[in-house]
């Protein structure tokens, strides 16, 4: 399925948010169920902000597999590669780009690859509650402000 998206600059400019005019970023998303209870998904989008300066651009593929257990539990792993196509002008090269959660518009970043992996599970509570989390480390030298991260989600459906 082909989606497209566009962030609104918001957020509070001292903590690296709310610069420039927003970005888009258009991205393909496929899933499959395959064998017994095993999931596979698959994002692949770019990154690109509406003025060049004021962030980096990236290429970014996401892949994800995980199986059901007990009907309720799913263990999961995750591979993600980020390739940067263009640095911004807002920070110099040393500080690193922010590997997709935050887009810092470092410059010098053009050419620049980041791939990380990420073990964790979901959980279904019930009909509208799930509840995830994720360990995340890089696998490649380049860390940017990745060391290592735990994310930690919980949906709810109504």
């Amino acid at each position: 399925m082909i989606h497209r998206s566009y962030e609104v600059p918001s957020g509070e400019a001292k903590v690296f948010q709310n610069h420039g005019s927003g970005s888009f970023a258009p991205f393909v998303t496929f899933g499959k169920e395959f064998g017994d209870k095993w999931h596979y998904l698959q994002t692949t989008g770019y990154y690109l902000p509406v003025k060049s300066s004021q962030g980096s651009s990236f290429l970014y593929n996401s892949l994800h597999v995980d199986r059901q257990l007990f009907g309720w539990l799913y263990p999961l792993a995750e591979l993600n590669w980020f390739w940067y196509t263009a640095g911004g002008n807002r920070l110099p090269s040393a500080i690193g780009e922010g590997d997709g959660l935050l887009n810092l518009g470092t410059r010098g970043q053009a050419g620049a690859h980041l791939v990380t992996a990420a073990f964790g599970a979901k959980a279904l509570l019930n009909k509208n509650f799930t509840l995830g989390a994720a360990f995340e480390v890089p696998l490649s030298n380049r860390r940017d402000i990745l060391n290592q991260r735990l994310t930690v989600e919980l949906i709810a459906r109504y």
